[in-house]
């Protein structure tokens, strides 16, 4: 069973408790959890962030709760003011019972992460076993951030819940009411062809750093010595001036490619 990592900027659940159907349903999802990103890790903030991560998780299962009995719940800003209304389609919503199911087994949590800590964090989540993350609802300068980390650690399970409609912030763009062909996508953001290309870029740039790295260490390996030893001959100087030479050269020429690419 996989993990799944919920990034969270928004109290609304509607379009987190989509990435959770959707995952429960076809990713083999067994555990969930909610994280929140202290931005500037103020000490105030990170409570905040914390408060704020355990809130959305509520709003989460009250939502998933409402929509188990066939209610969607309308939120208020002002506490103990939100609205439930009956739903206008309820085929297909027991999907919301697996999620809370999945919930309660698993004891979801909310999690608060500080920026300066967020590479690490990720980075042990990754080690810890399968996992997956959803970025639908992050803000895009946090979104950059935390993709890029994760391409960076070649880890691609990333996802973006998107709807493939006009949004109508309502019951009807819950995941139920989107089971048919083109009104959503879950797509895994590593997969597209631009981020693929890039990724191909930085492969064959880091193969032929290691390639000039290997070259560079031979070349030492093999006149450092003979340097020492007959460093007067005319012949060190030529082969010395004839190794210099080729390494700029390569590191000039790999430059070059790559600018190419």
């Amino acid at each position: 069973m996989k993990a799944l990592y919920i990034f969270a900027t928004s109290d609304r659940p509607d379009a987190y408790i989509n990435a959770i159907a959707y995952s429960v349903e076809h990713l083999n999802v067994g555990s969930i959890y909610v994280i929140v990103i202290s931005e500037h890790d103020y000490p105030e903030e990170a409570q905040d962030a914390q408060v704020m991560a355990t809130g959305v998780l509520a709003n989460i299962v009250l939502q998933l709760q409402a929509l188990r009995d066939g209610k969607y719940m309308e939120f208020s800003r002002v506490h103990g003011q939100n609205i439930a209304s009956e739903l206008e389609n309820k085929e297909g919503i027991q999907v919301y019972s697996k999620c809370l199911e999945v919930i309660n087994k698993s004891g979801t949590t909310g999690i608060a992460i500080p920026y300066s800590s967020l590479g690490m964090v990720l980075k042990n989540y990754i080690k810890n076993g399968n996992c997956l993350f959803d970025v639908s609802a992050l803000k895009k300068n946090l979104l950059v951030d935390v993709v890029t980390i994760l391409l960076s650690y070649n880890f691609s399970e990333v996802y973006s819940f998107e709807l493939q409609k006009k949004p109508s912030f309502n019951q009807k763009d819950l995941y139920h009411n989107l089971k048919r062909e083109n009104s959503f996508a879950f797509r895994n953001l590593a997969n597209s062809e631009p981020v693929q290309n890039s990724l191909r870029r930085i492969s064959r740039w880091t193969l032929r750093a290691r390639a000039i790295f290997v070259y560079t260490a031979i070349v030492a390996l093999v006149f450092i010595p003979i340097s020492i030893f007959w460093k007067d001959s005319p012949a060190v100087i030529v082969f010395n001036s004839a190794a210099i030479i080729a390494g700029i050269g390569s590191y000039l020429y790999m430059f070059v490619r790559e600018q190419k690419a």
